[in-house]
């Protein structure tokens, strides 16, 4: 296994200097955050000239600094903007870009949301069951255009105790009913810690077939808090869920969804910082 990051390192520091920093610490993949806004004209321009321009200054810096993008997450505006079919059909349009814009960058995969048209909070049935098919339909769609651009779509799960469609079993259910090969997995450890299956035990449940993007941090268990792992308060068991990694052959990448924190420490200071966090990336990759 490797480890990977966001884009903390190429925000903080700059291009090319924030690739030597993270190659320093250990770090050889970027998963790059294309969900920002879905409402960025730099990102979704209508003007194909402007999007085609926007995405290879994007790859050309990745190319020329050494960033090796093997993943983004794609766009996601909160749990109340699925709600008509004017909505889905406008982040269709926006998730369907960020595939083209990941082909675009050599990245081979995106981390997306399941769609929620009636929230987040306690569904009726029919409500669960009219999410369920608007889901099927959404992702088998989608799946077909990340196979056009080479791009697998992975629904991750979700830290919503009460949404149908959240939990790590719950996403496997849904992309085994779409049964597209450009439709998987991305497993978040700290919804995980959340919502059951707990993190080593959604491993364990997804397996090497369904299992190909992580996004990991940590939490009290409580509330989605993108801890940094091991920190203070942290209860998501790293020991366990390294372990389920090696046990069902995982050979992808340990990429954490969360920063150093650095704050206004000087930079000895930050490093020290910088080096903790990416040391437990290293645990948790057994590295």
């Amino acid at each position: 296994m490797k480890i990977g990051i966001g884009p903390c390192y190429l925000y903080d520091y700059g291009a090319e200097e924030g690739a030597k920093r993270m190659a320093r610490h250990g770090y050889e993949y970027l998963d790059f955050d294309w969900y920002a806004n879905t409402k960025n004209p730099k990102l979704y321009s209508d003007d194909e000239d402007e999007f085609i321009r926007i995405t290879e200054a994007w790859r050309d810096t990745f190319q020329k600094s050494g960033y090796k993008v093997r993943q983004i997450h794609g766009p996601w505006e909160g749990t109340h903007t699925d709600r008509t079919e004017e909505a889905r059909a406008e982040r269709f349009k926006k998730m369907s870009m960020a595939l083209r814009a990941a082909s675009i960058i050599g990245a081979e995969y995106m981390a997306i949301h399941p769609i929620m048209p009636f929230g987040a909070d306690k569904h009726t049935e029919e409500q669960a069951a009219e999410m369920w098919k608007i889901n099927v339909d959404f992702f088998t769609r989608l799946a077909d255009v990340g196979e056009k651009y080479g791009v697998t779509v992975c629904v991750e799960n979700m830290p919503f105790k009460y949404l149908p469609i959240s939990s790590a079993a719950d996403i496997l259910k849904l992309v085994k009913a779409v049964n597209h090969p450009y439709l998987r997995v991305c497993l978040d450890t700290g919804h995980a810690n959340v919502v059951n299956p707990a993190p080593a035990e959604g491993v364990k449940l997804l397996g090497e077939d369904y299992l190909k993007i992580l996004h990991v941090h940590g939490n009290d268990g409580s509330d989605d808090l993108h801890y940094n792992p091991m920190q203070v308060g942290d209860t998501v068991d790293w020991e366990a869920f390294s372990a389920a990694l090696r046990e069902i052959g995982f050979e992808g990448v340990v990429n954490l969804e969360t920063s150093p924190r650095t704050g206004d420490t000087t930079d000895p200071e930050r490093e020290e910082i910088e080096l903790r966090l990416a040391n437990a990336a290293k645990k948790i990759a057994g590295m």
